[in-house]
């Protein structure tokens, strides 16, 4: 699953600088599964984290 979400801890703040591939879908007005072919697209603008 790939995730726009990043967090950096500041000053006991937490700073959202990412979206999630859900929140990134209601913004476009597309479907998950859409969305979700797009970040595999090569040259996206997408960081994959993966589970243990």
């Amino acid at each position: 699953m790939a995730c726009f979400l990043v967090v950096i801890m500041n000053n006991n703040e937490d700073i959202k600088i990412g979206i999630t591939v859900d929140e990134a879908r209601m913004m476009l007005g597309i479907d998950r599964n859409l969305m979700l072919q797009l970040v595999k697209v090569k040259g996206f603008p997408a960081v994959r984290f993966k589970k243990k």
